[in-house]
């Protein structure tokens, strides 16, 4: 739904994503009308983690890099940007694992809700900044702690915080003015690797991918419950650290996988995950928002722990477009295998599309469901 930011710069019409859900959402928040009102932008400019694409539009004549881990935010800012007659190009897309051109004197960073995220995202930026670099991190108050700033401090520099303003706050950095007048090294912060004995599973995790810990009891009991047969092409939805494409891989050995995920850190690790156990040339990694990249009748079996959060709230439109994207890619007679919290009520979205969705079994937390395309 578009609804009409109103900001120290103007006016700019900005959708979210998953407005299906909820349509009191809004692409900004108290922390962009902080860094707005407080802010004197300059080029070069760096902007993290702009989620809907409100500050991108905001500072766009300043041609701004945006760094970005999201697919979605990718598209979210593409269309906002039109929809405010801003071309394309003013914004520049950059991966996590990218490097830019230049040197930025400023940077602009949307404080995530996770702390391994904004570790990746900080160690990363920090060959990018030009000697006296400016660096304003704005975040809602509920994300901003001492071991936050404590990021700030380990991979920048000296910071501090400003007052709350509408449950918003700002915090400041500027590392050490040098003479040195190249970026120091910019090499990507390793993944952390973990072994779960109770699998026998060794996989790679990037900072802000979910199950970064180890793996989760959801998963569990899908691992615990793959199908039989010998599927000849498999598909990990929503990837992750690439566990489940992993276990695919182990026990259906002659088939083709593809592991998908609209988070880029996600796919890295995916790809990490099966380099660590030599598997490599058995899966190709795609960074997309769903199956959007699949052709049709083109998978035999889709494997799936559906995300229900975009950001803080619970929504259920990423997994809504999973599922509908798994009926035009599978064959017929093919498989969409999920795990979900029973609370979700995924029976009901999941009828609408596969008349013939089952729950084959279930524990006190989650649903295993059973989809066939027929």
């Amino acid at each position: 739904m578009r609804k009409v930011f109103e900001s120290p710069r103007g006016a700019f019409a900005l959708e979210r994503h998953d407005a299906r859900d909820h349509r009191s959402l809004q692409a900004w928040d108290a922390a962009d009308e902080y860094l707005l009102t407080e802010v004197e932008a300059e080029a070069p400019l760096l902007v993290v983690n702009d989620a809907y694409g409100a500050l991108s539009a905001a500072f766009a004549e300043f041609r701004p890099c945006l760094l970005t881990d999201s697919f979605r935010t990718v598209r979210t800012t593409a269309r906002n940007l039109a929809l405010n007659g801003i071309p394309g190009e003013s914004v520049r897309i950059l991966t996590p694992f990218d490097t830019p051109e230049e040197l930025f004197s400023l940077c602009l960073v949307k404080i995530p809700k996770s702390l391994s995220l904004l570790d990746f995202e900080l160690a990363r930026i920090r060959g990018f900044l030009a000697s006296g670099a400016r660096i304003v991190g704005a975040g809602m108050t509920r994300d901003i702690h001492t071991s936050t700033v404590n990021i700030f401090e380990t991979r920048l520099g000296p910071a501090v915080t400003s007052p709350a303003r509408k449950k918003a706050r700002l915090v400041l950095s500027r590392p050490e003015a040098t003479d040195n007048p190249h970026s120091p090294a910019t090499e990507v912060p390793r993944p952390k690797k973990t072994h779960d004995p109770e699998t026998g599973l060794s996989f790679a995790v990037y900072g802000g991918v979910f199950s970064r810990e180890g793996i989760d009891r959801g998963t569990r009991f899908l691992l615990a419950n793959l199908p039989g047969g010998e599927p000849r092409r498999i598909v990990d939805l929503g990837c992750g650290s690439g566990v489940i494409g992993l276990a695919a891989a182990l026990r259906y050995p002659s088939a083709e996988l593809s592991l998908t995920d609209e988070s880029f850190l996600a796919v890295e690790s995916s790809r990490e995950t099966f380099r660590l156990n030599g598997l490599s040339a058995r899966a190709r990694f795609l960074w997309g928002d769903g199956l959007e990249a699949f052709d049709p009748d083109s998978a035999d079996l889709i494997l799936c722990n559906p995300p229900f959060h975009e950001n803080r709230a619970v929504s259920l439109s990423p997994a809504f477009g999973m599922f509908a994207d798994a009926r035009r890619v599978l064959r017929r007679g093919g498989e969409l295998r999920l795990v979900a919290n029973n609370h979700l009520g995924y029976e009901k979205i999941l009828s609408r599309i596969f008349p013939n969705s089952a729950i084959i079994l279930k524990s006190a937390r989650y649903a295993l469901f059973s989809c066939r395309k027929e």
